[in-house]
């Protein structure tokens, strides 16, 4: 049913904590980028993406409820990874965790789906994110970010908090984080559009 969620997160573990109150290497959340389908045919897309003025965890989760609202499944790629973080989250914030936790039934995890239901010779036993999009929509080029921008979406998130980065440079890599999130959601919409024309 309506309204659908198309969900995809970013995160980073870094070796030497930059925000206060985390670990080394610990999971951290910085994006998430989600296509919302109103009605059929009918789209919009939110996203949030952290910058450098600290700790983004609580402004990830309050931005988060608010695009996912309190209606509407959640679809997601190998969904354990978008169920963990918000799991963590909600351990993280007391005030928000009733509202996280209700987040988790929603989700529907379109790796099980395709495991069940999908296979192309192409993917040569593999089952990542990256194999399949690939396959459903490979002129989205969703493994890789702008042509400009060279590495993981962690990277050039990590560098894009760097000191004395001149502004339009930050602002190049923030423009390729972001269209790198909407290429995913494509992905996952197109992901949707297969399964249900086969139906």
């Amino acid at each position: 049913p309506w309204p659908r969620h198309y969900l995809r997160f970013e995160t980073i573990g870094f070796a030497v904590p930059v925000w206060a109150g985390t670990r080394p290497y610990q999971g951290l959340p910085f994006q998430w980028s989600c296509d919302v389908e109103t009605a059929p045919g009918v789209w919009h897309s939110q996203g949030f993406l952290a910058d450098a003025q600290g700790d983004p965890r609580r402004a990830f989760a309050t931005r988060l409820l608010a695009a996912l609202g309190r209606t509407g499944c959640v679809f997601a790629y190998n969904a354990g990874f978008e169920r963990n973080r918000i799991r963590e989250l909600a351990q993280r914030f007391d005030d928000l965790r009733e509202a996280l936790e209700a987040l988790l039934p929603r989700i529907v995890d379109l790796f099980q789906v395709a495991r069940t239901h999908y296979y192309h010779p192409s993917q040569a036993g593999s089952w990542s994110a990256k194999t399949v999009f690939g396959i459903l929509a490979p002129e989205l080029h969703v493994e890789r970010l702008a042509r400009r921008v060279e590495g993981a979406p962690l990277l050039a998130f990590a560098q894009s908090l760097q000191r004395g980065l001149p502004a339009d440079e930050r602002e190049r890599l923030r423009s390729a984080l972001q269209d790198h999130g909407r290429r995913r959601t494509e992905a996952l919409r197109r992901m949707v559009a297969l399964f249900e024309a086969a139906t």
